[in-house]
């Protein structure tokens, strides 16, 4: 099972499965729409918020258009 690093809110760093990462993303969205009574965002904009937390890099970029 492959661990990724990242950083918590408070910048101390951990490391998480692709599939606690998922669920972080989807608890997120719930919140964000909840809090912002907004609609959330559709499995397909969360895979890319995904694709782009693993982004191998230090610098990490989006598609013009898709920011």
């Amino acid at each position: 099972m492959s661990e990724f690093f990242t950083r918590m809110g408070d910048g101390s760093g951990v490391y998480m499965t692709a599939e606690e990462i998922r669920e972080d993303i989807l608890k997120g969205v719930k919140d964000a729409a909840d809090r912002g009574k907004i609609p959330e965002l559709t499995e397909e904009e969360m895979d890319y918020l995904f694709e782009i937390r693993n982004m191998p890099g230090n610098i990490v970029g989006v598609e013009r258009g898709r920011e």
